[in-house]
């Protein structure tokens, strides 16, 4: 349990660290309030470059970037979220997650990340471990290829599937 809750604190530093350096050359103008920074930070513009990959699933930049902590083990999803939204506050409310969640995701958005999830490669501890035990950078690639394939597919169709009821 230690070493999650490590790998979760060290994902969240590295993540707000991310979504407060601003991307060089795009520093937003001085004073500028904490929405308008994190829109020319670094995560942003990672998150930005993952769009076209993502916004067939229903995810945004925010989302995107929140996915990438989550390859190191998937319960730093949440916590990658929570950065995100936190950096993000501009009023300092202080809402609930589930609230900003709420306003911001749609019912096929989160039935598409559920869906990612079913089928996205577990944490990298487990690719480590197959590498080791079948001792093939090329298998260990294919497995993760092919589970990424998975969960792009689960969550394309998931997403495309819900918008047509909702």
């Amino acid at each position: 349990m230690k070493d999650v809750g490590r790998t979760i604190v060290v994902a969240s530093v590295v993540l707000w660290a991310l979504l407060n350096v601003p991307w060089p050359g795009d520093a937003p103008p001085p004073g500028a309030p904490p929405a308008a920074r994190i829109e020319h930070s670094v995560a942003a513009h990672v998150g930005r470059g993952l769009e076209p990959l993502t916004a067939p699933l229903g995810f945004d930049w925010k989302l995107s970037v929140a996915l990438i902590p989550g390859f190191a083990a998937r319960e730093v999803l949440v916590s990658a979220l929570g950065t995100v939204y936190a950096v993000e506050d501009t009023k300092g409310e202080g809402s609930l997650l589930t609230d900003k969640l709420k306003a911001d995701w749609s019912l096929p958005t989160a039935l598409s990340l559920m869906a990612w999830y079913v089928f996205a490669p577990q944490c990298l501890a487990t690719f480590a471990v197959m590498q080791r035990e079948i001792r093939s950078w090329r298998w260990t690639l294919f497995g993760f290829s092919v589970l990424l394939a998975a969960a792009w597919l689960a969550a394309f169709f998931t997403f495309r599937l819900a918008g047509l009821f909702t």
